[in-house]
């Protein structure tokens, strides 16, 4: 919050420091987030009832998130017209940097973009020979920016519709003409880690968690990434330029409770790494918020070491468990609609379902695909290009016939326009970082097979041309997902690697720094048990579904209660 933070502090480097803090803002968590591409009529109709009332009849409405360039081109709301004399944006420059929000629309703004005296949605003025929404003269979304009152009228500008259709780089539209919503929730968490530690240069440190059932573990079973000081905030002190005293810090661990049992004895473990600089821990406990407020001490008082830097705290947690309850799913029938409700006992509402996929992971013997058929992104600079895919792709429980490529080595499937609401936001990310193109050879590449795609990043990360990134990413017709790190990606550079379903699934890969990929490196992702098709788990906990093929299956189902407790169970189901 702006309490904690603080607000207008005058140092863009500067990191909060406080366990209270951050233990306060862990509340304030997404439920789910997502994307979609809204350069259609019916998308833009989609993205109103979601300003409406989230597109579920809620009381409320939503809020739109996009990146573009700064205001190229405004001019105002003509004379004689709705909301006349109010600031209109016409065009964005070309590259994107700033992220802002639309808080609304509105359909009778207007502006008579070709001159001709005119304000029509039914003519061809861009002279492309069909009439789309990059034609229309009528009607424009909110922008909402973070500059003050002095921007706009009051902090708010109108922007014009057909810019959700143009491309970035060529007429000024949005990046990537898509747009990010999320829904919050309401959290507490129930396991928590409180570091304190210094270091000198912290885009070169991480902090990773886990944890492991056997107290005698050297180390951990099960790991979580958190998404604080993970090789990020520039060259600094923890706490910004000059400051180097000491960061206090609060992880949200509460996941690591899927893997043990309460009452028992377990232990959890702290990966301080360091890959540059020097730094040292000085405190690390574990704190249990299961029946009040419980705090045992770590490891700590240590000097870092370059690499791995492990640390653990043997603890026996008692907190409300919550267990699957469902047993045998009932008989279904192939081509017949089926639903079953799934039970719960233990942990504490709201319940959140999810069908929990996971991937095995192993090396890979295969050769670099040296792929070099073209992609064309709308920018060298977080640019994004759409691929249409040959085949369904099965990812996390869901089919995907098109997905879009980022410049900064994601990748990201795109849902067909849903009937209500959004979809949660899946990606693969092979190497996310701030990427660039800076020379003609570099660039997105693509190949396609009947059973498999290809796609290559070769890029350098951003105001570093000499630190090359070289990878890609290869997806089957099976799910089966491939990566690769060609030997000639630069050493010393941080980036993150996963898959993410956007309900809070995910696969971490435990090479995260470009000096393990020394010589190259390769790792294939298999999906364990699908679930048949035309079935699925909804996150209100009902399996359901007109099955499309017949046979014996393992459906693995994970709930989530409002504390962050998880249990997971694998159901048999059998469709004849």
């Amino acid at each position: 919050s702006v309490e904690d933070f603080g607000f207008n502090i005058g140092d863009d480097s500067y990191w909060m420091s406080g366990y209270d803090e951050y233990h306060r803002g862990m509340s304030n968590r997404l439920d789910w987030y997502s994307s979609i591409r809204i350069d259609s009529p019916e998308a833009l109709q989609k993205l109103k009832q979601w300003f409406y009332n989230h597109s579920d009849g809620s009381r409320h409405g939503g809020l739109a998130n996009f990146s573009t360039g700064n205001v190229m081109r405004s001019d105002t709301v003509p004379s004689g017209t709705h909301e006349e004399g109010k600031a209109i944006i016409l065009e964005w420059d070309h590259t994107s940097m700033h992220a802002m929000t639309f808080v609304g629309y509105d359909d009778e703004v207007r502006f008579d973009w070709n001159g001709d005296g005119e304000y029509t949605n039914d003519k061809d003025i861009d002279g492309d020979g069909e009439v789309t929404m990059a034609d229309w003269e009528i009607g424009a979304l909110i922008v909402a920016n973070s500059y003050g009152l002095d921007w706009g009228d009051d902090g708010f500008m109108y922007m014009m519709y057909r810019l959700l259709a143009v491309r970035i780089d060529t007429d000024g539209g949005i990046n990537g003409q898509r747009v990010f919503v999320t829904r919050a929730k309401e959290y507490e968490p129930t396991l928590t880690y409180r570091i304190e530690l210094e270091h000198d240069t912290r885009d070169r440190l991480s902090l990773t968690a886990g944890v492991s059932s056997d107290p005698d573990a050297s180390e951990p079973e099960h790991i979580i990434q958190p998404r604080v000081a993970h090789f990020q905030g520039g060259s600094h002190a923890l706490l910004g330029a000059g400051n180097n005293d000491s960061m206090e810090v609060g992880i949200d661990v509460s996941p690591l409770l899927a893997h043990v049992e309460s009452g028992e004895e377990a232990k959890f473990f702290l990966n301080v790494r360091s890959e540059g600089g020097s730094g040292r821990l000085l405190n690390f406990s574990v704190i249990d918020y299961g029946d009040g407020e419980n705090e045992t001490d770590g490891e700590a008082d240590m000097d870092l070491e370059t690499g791995h830097n492990w640390v653990s705290a043997t603890v026996s947690l008692d907190f409300d468990e919550v267990k699957v309850d469902t047993g045998k799913l009932p008989q279904a029938e192939e081509g017949e609609a089926y639903a079953k409700r799934l039970r719960v006992d233990g942990g504490t509402e709201p319940f959140i379902w999810h069908a929990d996929y996971r991937y095995t992971e192993e090396s890979l013997d295969e050769s670099y695909p040296e792929v070099t058929d073209r992609l064309d992104p709308d920018g060298d600079d977080d640019g994004t290009a759409e691929i249409e895919l040959p085949f369904a792709f099965p990812f996390y429980g869901d089919t995907f016939t098109s997905l879009s490529v980022s410049s900064n080595g994601e990748m990201t499937f795109n849902h067909e326009l849903p009937i209500i609401g959004f979809p949660p936001h899946a990606r693969i990310l092979p190497y996310s970082s701030d990427l660039s193109m800076y020379s003609s050879h570099e660039g997105l590449f693509y190949e396609e097979t009947d059973s498999y795609v290809t796609i290559r990043w070769l890029a350098s990360v951003y105001l570093d041309a000499s630190a090359i990134v070289d990878c890609a990413v290869r997806l089957h017709d099976d799910g089966r997902i491939d990566m690769f790190y060609s030997s000639d990606t630069s050493g010393g550079q941080p980036f993150r690697s996963a898959l993410e379903d956007g309900r809070g699934a995910e696969w971490i890969n435990r090479v995260q720094y470009s000096s393990e990929l020394a010589g190259g490196h390769a790792v294939r992702l298999t999906p364990e048990a699908p679930f048949p098709m035309g079935v699925q788990v909804t996150r209100s906990g009902l399996v359901r579904g007109t099955p499309a093929e017949s046979g014996e299956w393992e459906l693995p189902v994970q709930v989530t209660d409002a504390r962050g407790v998880t249990h997971r169970k694998v159901l048999e189901l059998n469709v004849k």
